[in-house]
């Protein structure tokens, strides 16, 4: 969902639909911790003060550009996971109450809407790996910075899944019967809580093909927002919404009787927060590896085939970006021209 050019994301400015005004000064009044400063100092000069109208200096800390991206990530990450497993612990402790549906879904897509609009303004609003890997391939953005937004996206889910761990933890015994009991495929087992854990009546092939199809949904959702054909115009707030909508739909179309992760952090953070928290090992073995070729290939194919598809018939060309045919193009270029 990359809504800012390359450029913009590297050097950690902020979109032009998204200002915030800078104020040079603090309110007037506020303690002066600088009230020794040299008369006519360059800084009053510059900012055309006088010692007794001059407005107190606070020290401050400015992020290295090339972090904010990448925090922008991780703490829309962290927002969204938080926000969306809350909502499942909440669900599926009451599962019997259908009402409780309306919330996990809800719950999951308010967790994107306030995910983007924190990380819009300084990445680009991934928050998700598979719209990483897609915008790498079709919309230009930097393969370089592929592996640093998904361990950010990672390590965001990650922290999310901890500190649910230590918010629910008397409820989590509850549930297990068991101070301190953390199962697995069990009755009671409060994994799936935190790991998109398939339904049993479901087989290895079904889940994979969910994951495609709803992960090719929701990128669907990223298409639309990230053509500037389309949305050019689009404010950040509009694109949340739009997105905010989007997983509401999917979620609600195929995701009532088997959790999805359509995002392989949110399912690849939290199921190595588990096994901190003594979850058992086999979580990683369920389905022969369900983990990595339903939470990770599922949505990943998805994206790259419902993105190739739209900029086909929408966009009318397809332009792809793999770094090793770019150098090999590369190179064939320099060659003819030198041969010219």
């Amino acid at each position: 969902m990359v809504f800012d050019s390359e450029e913009t994301v590297q050097s950690g400015k902020k979109s032009e639909g998204f200002r915030v005004q800078q104020n040079e000064h603090f309110p007037v009044g506020a303690p002066n911790f600088d009230a020794n400063r040299d008369s006519g100092s360059e800084t009053d000069v510059e900012h055309g003060a006088t010692d007794e109208n001059a407005p107190p200096e606070y020290p401050g800390y400015s992020l290295p550009h090339r972090l904010r991206a990448p925090l922008a990530e991780m703490l829309g990450t962290f927002v969204l996971v938080l926000m969306g497993l809350g909502s499942n612990v909440n669900a599926f402790v009451n599962w019997s109450n259908e009402s409780n549906y309306v919330a996990y879904t809800f719950g999951w897509g308010v967790g994107l809407f306030l995910a983007l609009l924190i990380s819009i303004p300084y990445a680009g609003g991934h928050v998700n790996p598979a719209i990483t890997i897609s915008q790498a391939f079709f919309r230009g953005f930097a393969w370089r910075m592929v592996p640093i937004y998904i361990a950010s996206q990672t390590l965001g889910a990650f922290l999310a899944a901890v500190a649910l761990n230590g918010v629910f933890y008397n409820l989590l015994d509850s549930v297990e019967g068991e101070p301190g009991l953390r199962t697995f495929g069990e009755v009671n087992s409060t994994a799936q809580f935190f790991i998109a854990v398939p339904s049993g009546h479901l087989s290895n092939v079904s889940t994979v093909f969910y994951e495609i199809i709803g992960g090719a949904m929701l990128l669907l959702g990223v298409a639309v927002v990230s053509d500037d054909e389309v949305a050019g115009d689009w404010s950040m707030w509009v694109k949340s919404l739009v997105m905010y909508l989007t997983l509401v739909g999917v979620n609600g179309a195929i995701g009532v009787k088997t959790p999805l992760a359509l995002n392989p952090a949110r399912d690849f953070g939290p199921r190595v927060a588990c096994s901190a928290f003594g979850y058992p090992a086999h979580m990683w073995t369920d389905r022969n590896g369900y983990w990595f070729y339903g939470a990770w290939a599922g949505p990943i194919l998805g994206g790259l085939i419902v993105t190739a598809i739209y900029d086909l018939a929408v966009r009318k060309r397809v332009q792809v970006t793999i770094p090793f045919l770019d150098r090999r193009r590369r190179h064939r270029r320099r060659r003819t021209e030198r041969n010219d």
